[in-house]
């Protein structure tokens, strides 16, 4: 994929990334970190790192096979998880059937590790470690909902390979494990503070009036965004977990948060931005632009190194000393894709709307930056890798003239649904669309359903100055 946006920063950004998450690629072998404790590959970490890079469409297949092989006592469950959702996305971005099965040791490991260990009185995963920072054993919702989500998405899978009867055995023990879940949450849930969902189920872990205030609301924090990021919670759950997360201290420029005990490596008061990743996701999936781009342009403010672009895995808010600002652990390949995946979905988005594990949506242009479309400028993307094919589309703004210019190449499968948006500047306002002589329908945030577009096709967006 080639991305090219009208602001310095961002492109200087996104290409430092892509070479910097590569410089520490070792023998196949993704690591979160180079010259430090970190220099090793971590299963959550280093996922996140393989899945920016698909999205960016670059060769992961090699590095997926070590994600595979690589286990830490304690944390089976949360592994995975992460596991097969590598496998399911590979799948949808590669099409490459033949490697998935060459993999079948491997993943039928993790699947029978699933199916086999729901032994609780409530139907959920026996206790695991809190988190690999917190050795606590608990009935853990992250692990539970990261195995469920996985489940569900890997027998989507192996329906689109056609092994339709273990693919139906695994949807049916899939939707059984999400209401067992879903009721532990509610059990779990203190109806004086509804949004906080615990991570430790079973009663056993209490609301966080600030969530930086304690070592354990810190790691709170950083799990419940994986939380956010399996779907599992529902409307009315996710929306008050994303309402605990913004009003009790959860963010700071919307990085993610923690307070870490106080070392050589941390200083008192930091952020650690690569764990907000499936927080700003959640965002977009509900349409929520503005929250994400905070997040996105306070990653490139407060979590990189000036001009280098260098990340952490966490760093302090302020200066400690003469010499500036603390990085915990730098360079940091999650770090990394917490940006390139922002920026990706700001341009490029593919939903499974519908919650059957299978995409069936795509939106363009859906969170860009409002200024990225001030009058001469251009969003450029070309040979975006989508779960239905690539896909290229430009936006330039002619507001002067009254116009905006788009071109649109639809990828080679046609999902169910296909949307651009335009993102005009304040005091601007989209009146309507055309692609060719057809009048486009146009929605009050200046979108369209370019579904029917099967061709690469032109579109003019007018638009008006507003009082």
């Amino acid at each position: 994929m080639q991305v090219s946006v009208p602001e310095p920063v961002v492109m200087d950004a996104w290409r430092s990334l892509l070479v910097g998450t590569h410089a520490l690629i070792r023998s196949n072998r993704m690591h979160y970190s180079s010259g430090n404790q970190y220099d090793r590959l971590y299963q959550a970490e280093g996922c996140d790192a393989l899945h920016a890079l698909l999205w960016w469409g670059r060769e992961v297949r090699p590095l997926a096979i070590s994600q595979l092989d690589f286990t830490r006592k304690g944390l089976e469950f949360h592994q995975a998880g992460h596991k097969l959702q590598l496998m399911a996305h590979l799948r949808d971005y590669t099409r490459d059937d033949a490697f998935i099965r060459e993999m079948r040791p491997r993943w039928e490991k993790e699947v029978r590790l699933i199916i086999n260990s729901r032994t609780n009185a409530e139907g959920l995963f026996p206790r695991e470690q809190y988190c690999g920072d917190i050795p606590t054993p608990v009935y853990s919702l992250n692990s539970n909902a990261k195995a469920w989500r996985a489940l569900r998405d890997f027998a989507a899978t192996l329906e689109a390979m056609g092994e339709h009867e273990e693919a139906q055995r695994l949807a049916t023990v899939a939707a059984e494990f999400k209401q067992r879940i879903l009721v532990a949450v509610a059990k779990s849930t203190r109806p004086a503070m509804p949004g906080f969902v615990p991570i430790a189920l079973s009663g056993e872990e209490e609301p966080y009036e600030t969530i930086t205030g304690t070592k354990m609301g810190s790691y709170w924090n950083l799990m419940a965004n994986y939380v956010l990021g399996t779907g599992i919670l529902g409307e009315q759950r996710e929306r008050g977990l994303l309402d605990y997360l913004q009003q009790h201290g959860g963010l700071v420029m919307g990085m993610t948060r923690s307070r870490p005990n106080v070392t050589f490596w941390t200083g008192p008061h930091s952020a650690n931005p690569l764990y907000g990743t499936r927080y700003v996701l959640t965002l977009l999936r509900r349409d929520e632009p503005d929250r994400a781009l905070v997040s996105f342009y306070g990653m490139l403010a407060q979590g990189f190194t000036r001009d280098t672009f260098i990340a952490g895995e966490g760093g302090s808010l302020t200066p400690l000393d003469a010499h500036g600002r603390l990085f915990y652990c730098p360079p940091n390949t999650a770090g990394n894709s917490h940006f390139l995946t922002m920026l990706r979905h700001l341009l490029v988005q593919d939903w499974d709307a519908d919650d059957d594990g299978k995409p069936d949506t795509l939106r363009l242009a859906f969170a860009t930056s409002q200024r990225w479309l001030e009058d001469g400028k251009e969003i450029k993307v070309e040979r975006a890798p989508t779960a239905f094919g690539e896909t290229s589309f430009s936006l330039r703004s002619r507001l002067n003239a009254g116009e905006v210019l788009a071109e649109f190449t639809p990828p080679a499968r046609a999902p169910k649904q296909a949307l651009l948006r335009v993102r005009v500047p304040d005091g601007w306002q989209v009146l309507s669309a055309r692609a060719g002589e057809r009048d486009l329908k146009l929605d009050a945030q200046g979108t369209v359903d370019v579904s029917a577009l099967r061709e690469k096709s032109a579109l003019r967006f007018t638009v008006r100055k507003l009082n």
